[in-house]
């Protein structure tokens, strides 16, 4: 198993200060619509602001915004630049596999969620198609069996960063 690399790990909850420079905002704005509840936030034990990513996420892509700096949030820079169709990504996606890029792996699917895709367009539409093409090409002697399992590895690991992309489920909901 490939050990977690802590500076592509999404953080969970962020300051204002920290948003507001990530999609390239004022912090005074950020804590205006925070207040207006247009993005979702808490509140620590001593009364500070935290936005969780996946609420900041759910903004920039409710608002067709760009981030200025994706690294702030725990994703691989130039997130957000990407390819942003569906049958792109594919090629881009297999392409990563082989390079043996997590980064830009995840890359190519955070920026199709960015771009309002559902998660399961990802995953149906490009992660499934990619991975048949990975297995495609190991069993033509095109990749190696291990190129084959790190891919596997990889989508292993972003189903995990993609999941904390959710909000969190209403404790009422079914």
């Amino acid at each position: 198993m490939l050990a977690p690399d802590s500076s592509t790990a999404m953080k969970e909850l962020l300051s204002p200060n920290q948003v507001a420079k990530a999609i390239g905002v004022s912090e005074s704005s950020l804590k205006r619509w925070a207040d207006q509840g247009r993005i979702a936030s808490v509140r620590t034990a001593g009364g500070h602001r935290r936005l969780p990513v996946a609420s900041v996420l759910e903004f920039v892509r409710e608002r067709g915004l760009e981030l200025v700096d994706a690294t702030i949030l725990g994703l691989p820079a130039a997130t957000g630049s990407g390819p942003r169709t569906l049958e792109r990504s594919q090629a881009s996606l297999v392409e990563a596999f082989r390079n043996g890029s997590f980064q830009a792996a995840l890359r190519v699917l955070v920026d199709l969620y960015l771009a309002s895709y559902s998660l399961s367009q990802i995953f149906d539409l490009v992660m499934r198609p990619s991975l048949i093409e990975v297995g495609h090409q190991w069993r033509t002697g095109e990749m190696e069996i291990y190129e084959e399992r790190r891919s596997v590895e990889f989508c292993s690991r972003i189903l995990h960063e993609l999941s904390r992309l959710q909000p969190p489920v209403d404790a009422s909901g079914p």
